[in-house]
Order: structure tokens, then sequence, then C-alpha cells
């Protein structure tokens, strides 16, 4: 049986972001993916919210930091990583 997971990649450079979900798929998991670096895209990828978040930390724009307040002035319950 395959794991499969939904992830929103808060990352500004696609192929960082390219990098991470490359980095989970070594793990053993199926992952269906997308990539975000703006509040508005962040807010609307959290309609349906994914299984997993993994930002950035030193994203300029749109950043990990960011990305969590909006997730828990929301109140939903996604796991979220960190990534340096």
């Amino acid at each position: 049986m395959t794991n499969s997971l939904r992830v929103l990649i808060v990352e500004e450079q696609p192929a960082i972001a390219e990098q991470m979900a490359f980095n989970l798929r070594e793990t053993g998991f199926k992952i269906n993916w997308i990539r975000t670096d703006s509040e508005a895209d962040f807010l609307c990828q959290l309609g349906t919210p994914p299984d997993l978040i993994l930002a950035s930390y030193t994203s300029p724009g749109f950043s990990a930091l960011d990305a969590l307040r909006l997730l828990q002035e929301r109140q939903l319950d996604v796991p979220f990583a960190v990534v340096p």
C-alpha cells in the first residue's frame, strides 16, 4: 500500500520546491503537491486543506512565519514543517 499525501509547499523558487517534493517522495510517499509564494494563493489553497504544509523559512516575500500565522488564524489542524 502506498501512502499518499497532498502537500502545499510555501517557497519562492520553483527549483527548491521541486527538491522538497523529491526528498519527500524518497521517503516512500506518493505526493500530489503545489507550490505557493503569496499570501493570496496560500489562503486560496487552504480552501481544501492539504495533508501537510512545507514552508521555507528564508523566503523574503511570503515566509514560513507568515504562512503559520494565517494557518493558526483559521484554526486549521494541518501538520506544518519549516524547512531551513
